[in-house]
This record gives structure tokens, sequence and C-alpha cells, in this order.
């Protein structure tokens, strides 16, 4: 669901001068063309920056959820799926299920042994992976209503990844919680934390290099 959040909140937006009498709130913004919305602010200037350079709401939307799966990598990324949702300037409505599936050789008792279920092998592990489904969501979506390719979005993201970026308190506080979890394996523990194997603190910079890899 997580992209619908992100398709429904970038968007040209009609008539904002309606408002344009009433004085703004602190948390409020205003555009005459279009706005951007996301959970990361980096993220939201990946999208405002597209629709700067003529990119349409989809274009935003698929540079934005790219840039979050760097940035904001426990609700995002590349490895998981979507519900997209669009409707177009014509009035058509365009669905597109980019959920993950499982795996061709998954069973109905992957998760028994010994004839109790086991939950936690659904949760952690090779056995809980699924087959992702985002990237090839994003190019549909792209081929229905977008004007670029996820070639031409991606570039933001990757730049992120490359140049690091400043963990806030909510992404240290959820780095720090999942620690132990992530630490279990020698992948994670390179990709997520520092060098030395720790979380990353408030004020930190951040380096995805596997990711950009």
């Amino acid at each position: 669901m997580r992209l619908i959040t992100v398709v429904g909140l970038i968007g040209w937006i009609a008539g904002c001068g309606a408002n344009a009498a009433r004085p703004l709130a602190a948390n409020e913004a205003e555009g005459e063309r279009g706005m951007v919305a996301t959970v990361a602010p980096l993220a939201t200037d990946v999208g405002v920056a597209v629709l700067r350079d003529g990119g349409n709401a989809v274009d935003a939307a698929v540079a934005a959820g790219l840039a979050l799966g760097v940035v904001d990598p426990h609700n995002s990324g590349i490895g998981g799926g979507a519900f997209i949702v669009i409707r177009k300037a014509s009035g058509e409505v365009v669905v597109i299920d980019a959920r993950e599936t499982a795996p061709a050789r998954a069973s109905r008792d992957m998760y028994v042994r010994e004839g109790k279920v086991r939950p936690e092998f659904s949760q952690t592990g090779a056995l809980a992976a699924g087959v992702p489904g985002l990237l090839a969501g994003y190019e549909l979506a792209l081929k229905r209503a977008g004007t670029k390719t996820v070639g031409e979005l991606i570039g933001p993201g990757a730049e992120l990844c490359e140049r690091g970026f400043v963990a806030g308190e909510g992404y240290a506080k959820v780095e720090a919680r999942m620690a132990a979890e992530l630490g279990r394996f020698p992948a994670t523990r390179a990709e997520f934390f520092k060098e030395d194997g720790t979380a990353h603190l408030a004020g930190e910079v951040v380096r995805r290099s596997g990711l950009d890899a």
C-alpha cells in the first residue's frame, strides 16, 4: 500500500488559489502547478525536482518511491511490492497489483516443522522472502501513464546511496530497534550499519553502498 500513498499525494493540483487569501500555518504549503508529499524530505525533494524538470505526477511518484527505498528502507524498497492507483487526466483509472509473489518452490508446509507451524520462518531469513514486484510495477506505471523510464528516474536515489544522507531521529530509532535482527546476517549488518557494526545515531551520515552497487 506504500505506493498508493505516494501516488495519491503527488499530482497536479488544480485551483490551489482558492485558499490563497488564508495565511498558511507553519506545517502547510501550497503550489500553483503541483505538490509532492512523502514521509522523507529528501524523497520529496526528488519528486519536486522531477516535476520542475517537466515530468508528470507518475514520473515524480516513481522517482520519489525509488529515493524512499534509500532513505526510508524500513517502509519502502525495491525488494518489496506495492499497489499502484493512478487517475489520468482523461478520467481513466489505472490500477496495478505489483505486490510480491511466492517463490516457485514455495509449498503449503514450508513453515511447518515436526507438525508445528513456525511463524518466525515467515518473518526472517530465506523462507521469508518473496519475489519482488516493485520495479516491474514502476515500469508498467510509467509505460501506462508516465513520460520517463525507470532508468531515467533511478539516478537521484542512486546519488543518495553514493553521497549519503543524514540519519534523522526516526531513522536512527528504527535502525537501533532492528539492530539485533539485522545484525544476525553479515550482508544486512554490512549494508545498514556503520563499519564497526553499530547502528547509526541521529545526525550521522548513512551511505547505502551495497544498494548503489
